[in-house]
C-alpha cells in the first residue's frame, strides 16, 4: 500500500474528537452529580420525616399519660397543668418510670436555639411549674429550626360554660379534653408537621375544699 493510502487523523479531527469526548464526560458527570444530590435530598427528607414522627410519638405518649396532679402551692384545689399558646407544662410518668407514681413535670416550648424542646424536671425538685423559666430542667430537642408553635386547648369555657378551643389553660380543677399542637417552618423548608391532636386520658379532677365553691371553675 502506498504512503498516500495510510491516512491518519488530522489536527482538526483530533480536536473535534477531544471536544466530543469532553462533552460526553461533562454530561456523564452532571448526571452522576444530579443523582448524588437527589439521593442526598431523599436521605435528608427521610431523616426530617423520621424526626417529626419521633417527636409526635413521644409527645402523644407523654400527653396521653397526663396525671391530674394537684398543685402543692396555694390552696391545692387546682391541677398542675399550665398551657399558653406557645408552651405547655404538665405532669406525667417519667420516660424511664418503673411505676405509676414516678412522676415528672414536662414542659413543651421552643428553645432559644429555635428547636421544639421537651423539658423535664422531677416533681420533687422544688421547681414552681407556673414560672416560665427553664433553669433546672433537662432539655430534649425534638424538632430543629422551628419558626413558631401554636398550642390550643379544648374544654369548658369559663364564661360560656360550653366546650370550645382556647389559647390558654391554667388554674383549673380539670384537664383539657383535647390538646392541639401545630408547628411552623421557614419558607422553603420542605418539612411537614401534621396537626397533632391528643387527648389527656386522665379524667380525675382536683379535690375542692369544703369552704370553696368550685363548681364554676370545673
Amino acid at each position: 500500500m502506498s504512503a498516500q493510502g495510510q491516512r491518519g487523523f488530522t489536527l482538526i479531527e483530533a480536536l473535534v474528537a477531544l471536544f466530543v469526548f469532553g462533552l460526553v464526560s461533562s454530561l456523564v458527570l452532571a448526571v452522576i452529580d444530579l443523582e448524588t444530590r437527589i439521593d442526598r435530598t431523599g436521605s435528608e427528607r427521610d431523616a426530617a420525616t423520621a424526626q417529626v414522627v419521633t417527636a409526635q410519638t413521644l409527645l402523644r405518649h407523654r400527653i396521653e399519660q397526663t396525671r391530674a396532679l394537684p398543685v402543692t402551692q396555694g390552696y391545692g384545689d387546682t391541677l398542675m397543668f399550665y398551657g399558653s399558646a406557645t408552651q405547655m407544662t404538665w405532669a406525667a410518668p417519667a420516660l424511664d418510670a418503673r411505676g405509676p407514681h414516678a412522676l415528672q413535670q414536662f414542659r413543651l416550648a421552643i428553645s432559644p436555639a429555635r428547636a421544639l424542646t421537651l423539658y423535664s424536671a422531677s416533681t420533687l425538685a422544688g421547681i414552681d411549674p407556673r414560672l416560665g423559666l427553664n433553669d433546672g430542667w433537662q432539655a430534649v430537642p425534638l424538632v430543629d429550626e422551628v419558626t413558631q408553635v401554636q398550642i390550643d386547648y379544648f374544654g369548658k369555657d369559663r364564661l360560656s360554660g360550653r366546650d370550645a378551643w382556647q389559647i390558654g389553660w391554667g388554674g383549673r380543677r380539670d384537664l383539657p379534653k383535647l390538646v392541639r399542637i401545630r408547628l411552623g417552618f421557614a419558607d422553603g423548608d420542605g418539612r411537614r408537621w401534621p396537626v397533632l391532636m391528643v387527648r389527656p386520658l386522665s379524667a380525675q379532677t382536683a379535690p375542692c375544699p369544703s369552704d370553696r365553691n368550685c363548681g364554676a371553675d370545673s
